[in-house]
């Protein structure tokens, strides 16, 4: 699976209840794209998907890998009439992303792990001062596109 195909069936799982939720996605095909995203606050909260690349796996000789991904999530600050319910609306959506990936399921013969993404960081991010910014990381145990070639090496 490459990077590209598994953001692409990810936005297409994960955008409708995004959308249900009155929320934006953006897929950034850099850090430096996702950095222009979070320079502005959204009119309501967004999320935003990047491949962060390749993690360790135990069978990487074998040709396996991890798909590194983080969602980040920025909200406008205000919502809501009091601050602790407004720290408590980000927090729901801040554990509502991270639900809606943690259930994605890939379906047989796609060569992704059968249990999905692996929780693996958390952590706040420095935005605009208009909106705050939570990032969650995941990883993904698949298999690499195979090479139909052996390259040789001349010493």
């Amino acid at each position: 699976m490459t990077s590209a195909s598994l953001l692409t069936a990810m936005a297409a799982a994960i955008r409708p209840r995004v959308l249900a939720a009155s929320g934006g996605l953006e897929l950034a095909e850099s850090l430096e794209e996702a950095r222009d995203f979070l320079a502005s606050a959204p009119s309501r909260w967004r999320m935003v998907l990047l491949w962060d690349g390749y993690g360790s796996h135990p069978a990487a000789r074998e040709g396996m890998a991890s798909h590194q991904v983080t969602a980040v999530i920025q909200q406008v600050r205000g919502l809501g009439s009091e601050r602790s319910a407004k720290l408590l609306t980000f927090s729901d959506r801040i554990e509502q992303v991270s639900g809606w990936i943690r259930a994605l399921r890939f379906p047989d013969g796609s060569e992704a792990d059968p249990y999905g993404f692996s929780l693996t960081d958390s952590r706040w991010l420095e935005t605009v001062k208009t909106a705050r910014a939570h990032a969650l990381s995941f990883s993904l145990a698949t298999a690499l596109p195979a090479f139909s070639e052996t390259i040789p090496i001349s010493l």
